[in-house]
């Protein structure tokens, strides 16, 4: 298997353990950051394969491109930086603490996913064919998340689970960029298994 193969089905592996934390959240069970149950476990290593694959990609992009290397970088800076958080967190004894300078870890990460995300989709949009159409869902997801930060943190009355129908739309879109590398990297293959 190809880097980029393996960083895909990471991230896909990242994408299907988020699944199991929503159905967990959506049984309700306690799933968040520095949680220590299994829920919180599963969290974590979601991030943790996530921000792995994405890293990977980061060196061995589905699509060429500095602005696809330079997105993947930035994207997988969220799911590293929530990982430190949540491990953070659960390790000191007064839990999260508003305005401590591991908030600024967590704020840094989700604004460097941001810029990634929007990076990588315009960049996927603009290659044609199928990484277009993933690209696509890549900027609608984060434009999507963005305005719901923006309402949830205004105060503005949202329909119950939302935010979490945001989430799961940007997890797609990750998946998506996983399941693109895993398709690029067999593509890339000669019917002997060989790399081309």
């Amino acid at each position: 298997m190809t880097l980029s193969g393996i960083g895909g089905s990471l991230v896909v592996a990242g994408g299907a353990l988020v699944g199991i934390a929503f159905v967990a959240y959506l049984d309700g069970a306690g799933v968040g950051f520095g949680e220590t149950n299994t829920q919180g476990l599963i969290v974590n290593a979601a991030l943790g394969a996530l921000a792995l694959g994405l890293a990977i990609l980061a060196v061995a992009p589905p699509v060429r491109g500095r602005v696809v290397h330079v997105g993947l970088a930035l994207l997988a800076a969220g799911p590293a930086s929530e990982l430190t958080f949540s491990i953070l967190v659960s390790a000191s004894p007064d839990g999260w603490v508003p305005g401590s300078p591991v908030f600024l870890l967590e704020v840094g990460g989700a604004l460097a996913a941001f810029l990634g995300a929007l990076l990588l989709g315009v960049a996927l949009a603009r290659a044609g064919g199928w990484p277009r159409a993933v690209g696509a869902l890549l900027v609608i997801a984060t434009l999507l998340n963005a305005l719901l930060t923006i309402l949830g943190s205004n105060r503005v009355p949202l329909p119950p689970h939302t935010a979490l129908a945001g989430l799961g739309l940007a997890v797609l879109a990750e998946v998506s960029v996983g399941v693109l590398a895993i398709v690029g990297a067999r593509a890339h293959r000669s019917p002997d298994g060989s790399p081309r």
